[in-house]
């Protein structure tokens, strides 16, 4: 830095916070000469070099103490938050099992229906095959395209179903999740 005094070259770097040591180190100077021209230009009494290392370590002190505190507080924090966590969903996990749980019992009958159908029209598929009456192979096709369409439709009942529960499960979850995460 080029200044064009001595008294503005120490004012500026007094203004800047730097320490002693700093400002003697950026002007190429003894720490004693900084703290006599400190103490002349701004009326401070800086005769002792040790009062400003003392006050640093009281300081450090107390700061390290209050760091080391406020880390272990927010490890506190951590472990609160998670178990916390944890706790609510271990209880929406076991929703999600209750739920599957009944899912499978209601849709276990639709799957009952849809087993039988499945072998009437297996039953039927080989009579058509056995069979040399062609009324009785129309009447056959005509009762197969009856059962396939039961099947059809039992098969897309199961599958509505399912996602009805499925969401209707999500809303339920949606409102708990909701009630329980408000801060009141």
């Amino acid at each position: 830095m080029i200044f064009k005094n001595r008294k503005s070259r120490y004012n500026i770097l007094f203004k800047s916070n730097l320490s002693t040591a700093d400002i003697a180190k950026v002007l190429g100077v003894r720490e004693s000469t900084v703290l006599r021209v400190k103490s002349s230009f701004l009326g401070e009494l800086a005769s002792d070099l040790d009062t400003d290392t003392v006050f640093k370590s009281c300081n450090n002190v107390d700061l390290d103490a209050l760091a080391r505190d406020v880390t272990c507080d927010a490890y506190k924090l951590e472990q609160e938050r998670d178990s916390f966590y944890k706790a609510f969903y271990r209880i929406a996990n076991s929703y999600v099992n209750s739920h599957f749980k009944n899912k499978k019992l209601t849709l276990q009958s639709a799957f009952r229906k849809l087993i039988d159908v499945n072998e009437d029209i297996l039953s039927l598929e080989r009579e058509i095959v056995n069979s040399d009456d062609k009324n009785l192979c129309k009447k056959l096709k005509l009762n197969l395209k009856h059962k396939i369409y039961k099947r059809d439709r039992i098969s897309r009942e199961i599958v509505m179903n399912g996602m009805r529960e499925d969401h209707e499960c999500l809303i339920r979850l949606k409102e708990i999740f909701d009630k329980s995460l408000k801060l009141e």
